[in-house]
């Protein structure tokens, strides 16, 4: 099963992705992809996984980056993201054939695949994501440039069919707004909502992973969201 995490910049797309993998991966085998080809980032998460597969070699042959590496509590993850000694300029000749051949390799290789989108559709890995995907994660801020990215990507999400396999979530860290006016403008459902603090985004820079202690509410979205996808 693929699942794509995709929304505008700063929706908490990353947050998201990998505290569900990390709950997933508890008792499933489990592999998360980063999108981003211009740093490490959901890798940063993961300190205390001692391999993780580095995304330009994936691409180049699939097949060496083997599969599932254990870490804390007896879980099983493969991350494959960018390594610190690569650099951007390396992505410039990946071809969306590469891509496509690593997701089906992977996703293959284990029961879910989550894959971490950039913003942009054009980006070479999120596009094949969500084409790909079995389920589409949408995250939306009560901002406005959240909301004019939703709007300017309706169309793309009716042609390509991905609006009848996804479903949104609203991260209401920024402002105290009703859910239902938000609905109301975009014309969608919002099947659950979460909510950052200051202690959650402070763990996210240090990369550690959602706890109950650091955000009660978003861990619970979380583990139901992962309970959904199981």
């Amino acid at each position: 099963m693929i699942i794509a995490i995709w929304g505008s910049k700063g929706a908490g797309k990353t947050t998201i992705a990998v505290n569900i993998a990390d709950l997933l991966s508890k008792d499933k085998r489990v592999a998360i992809m980063s999108a981003c080809l211009l740093s490490p980032t959901i890798s940063l998460f993961f300190s205390d996984v001692v391999k993780k597969h580095s995304i330009f070699r994936a691409l180049r042959d699939p097949s060496q980056t083997g599969i599932n590496h254990s870490y804390s509590d007896n879980k099983k993850l493969s991350i494959y993201d960018m390594s610190l000694k690569e650099h951007s300029i390396m992505s410039s000749h990946i071809t969306d054939e590469q891509v496509a051949n690593l997701i089906d390799y992977v996703n293959d290789k284990h029961q879910i695949l989550i894959i971490d989108c950039e913003s942009n559709y054009n980006h070479v890995i999120t596009r094949q994501a969500l084409i790909r995907a079995d389920e589409v994660y949408f995250l939306v801020k009560p901002e406005l440039e959240s909301l004019a990215f939703y709007c300017s990507n309706i169309m793309l999400m009716s042609k390509l069919k991905i609006n009848e396999k996804a479903s949104y979530i609203l991260n209401m860290s920024s402002k105290k707004i009703s859910s239902k006016i938000i609905e109301q403008q975009l014309g969608i459902n919002f099947a659950h909502q979460i909510k950052e603090n200051k202690l959650l985004k402070l763990h996210a820079l240090r990369g550690i992973t959602t706890s109950k202690r650091s955000n009660r509410k978003f861990f619970k979205t979380a583990k139901k969201i992962a309970q959904e996808i199981k």
